[in-house]
């Protein structure tokens, strides 16, 4: 018995020695093989693209190995790569593929990993994550082939994956004591947005804050918060990125502006707008104009407002917000100015309920008594079904007012004779 083991375990000690030596003249390259293959290498450094399709025609026209043809596959995958011919250079990357079991390990790995790449770049994300699996189960602790795989499915819609596969890889990185990269916390970061996990977008931001302080990022943690009803932590960052200079996008600047608002500092809302107006640096338009002259109302501060709804009502030709200007100067005992504004209001045909114009400028003709003129208005205003009513109550007032004055005018003529 003893003699029959030696004799099996001399077999499969002579077994395994051959097949390592099969293996061994199975990776090898003859050298008039390898001499032809470092041409080629030369003519793709050289960007001889003719060259190189020659020399690998004729390469492969000859009698290679198995490991001899994948060699040269992986030259005419590189020369497609670098001439942008992506889908050839994935069929000649899985010709390699095919012929696995005539390659080495590492061989293997690099193709299954460029396969991956391709897959990605060609937006084939259900082949790169193939490709991506296949390579994991042979390099289990591979970072970046998380992140790869965490890509594919991001891009692919597929969140809860991609975030598997992010936390797997932070897991790895924590136990190694790694920094995480800048761009896996960013791909990370989108991961949540996609998630609309914006707790999770603020714990992410805060680490790239962290490890790379960028003003985007605080931006970007800014508008989290703004999602997160947090507007007075919003507010602070973005102060604080304002007065170092680092806010200058006008839409920030408007956001800023609105939070200050927001916040209940029209004030500050106001005199920012003023001074990037004055510089150049914000668009007077609608919204802009709309919102400043709010803050300055706001405020409290009427000569601001006064000008800043002009500003708007000249740029906007609208007649509601000459009507709005109507209303503060009459607001303000400007009845002349209010006069101006309201007919102003009336010439435009953009009014939901021009009534409610002509009310307000009977109104402001009653204060100056214009009596003629307020009555007239005040019809106009009653041939509309929102202001009838009141029209007609300051109707009656206005001709009561007028018939008052007008025996007031007789006493005081009859006082000091005057005829």
């Amino acid at each position: 018995m003893k003699i029959l083991i030696v004799i099996i375990m001399c077999s499969l000690l002579v077994s395994f020695a051959s097949v390592a030596e099969r293996l061994k003249r199975s990776y090898a390259i003859r050298p008039k093989v390898y001499e032809q293959m470092v041409v080629v290498q030369q003519a793709i450094t050289d960007k001889d693209w003719t060259l190189v399709s020659k020399l690998i025609t004729e390469l492969k026209s000859a009698s290679l190995s198995e490991y001899e043809l994948a060699q040269v596959n992986d030259l005419q995958g590189l020369t497609y790569y670098q001439l942008n011919q992506l889908e050839d250079a994935l069929i000649t990357y899985k010709a390699i593929l095919e012929g696995a079991k005539f390659i080495p390990e590492g061989m293997l790995e690099r193709t299954l990993l460029t396969l991956a790449q391709l897959s990605m770049m060609l937006e084939n994300y259900p082949s790169a994550l193939q490709y991506a699996h296949q390579l994991l189960s042979r390099q289990p602790d591979n970072i970046d082939l998380y992140m790869l795989i965490a890509s594919a499915n991001y891009r692919s819609d597929q969140f809860t994956d991609a975030l598997t596969a992010i936390k797997q890889a932070r897991a790895y990185i924590a136990a190694e004591q790694q920094v995480p990269k800048e761009n896996w916390l960013l791909l990370e970061n989108a991961v949540y947005r996609g998630l609309s996990d914006y707790d999770g977008m603020q714990t992410t931001l805060k680490t790239l804050l962290a490890l790379y302080p960028k003003s985007d990022y605080l931006l970007y943690l800014s508008s989290v918060y703004g999602e997160l009803n947090e507007s007075t932590k919003q507010l602070s960052l973005l102060e604080s990125l304002y007065e170092t200079n680092a806010l200058s996008n006008p839409a920030h600047i408007v956001n800023l502006a609105s939070l200050y608002m927001l916040e209940g500092a029209p004030y500050k809302c106001a005199s920012l707008l003023d001074s990037q107006f004055a510089q150049g640096l914000l668009e007077r338009d609608k919204r802009t104009l709309g919102l400043v002259s709010t803050c300055w109302q706001n405020a409290g501060e009427i000569d601001q407002t006064i000008a800043s709804i002009q500003a708007l009502a000249d740029y906007t030709q609208e007649g509601k917000s000459y009507l709005r200007l109507a209303y503060t100067l009459f607001d303000n005992a400007k009845w002349p100015e209010a006069e101006v504004a309201a007919n102003q209001a009336l010439d435009k045909e953009d009014l939901d309920n021009p009534g409610e114009a002509w009310l307000l400028l009977g109104m402001v003709q009653l204060s100056q008594k214009k009596f003629d003129d307020s009555q007239r208005s005040f019809v106009n205003a009653s041939r509309s079904e929102k202001t009838k009513k009141l029209a007609k109550q300051w109707l009656k007032y206005a001709e009561n007012e007028q018939l008052k004055f007008a025996q007031l005018t007789q006493q005081e003529a009859a006082q000091f004779g005057v005829k």
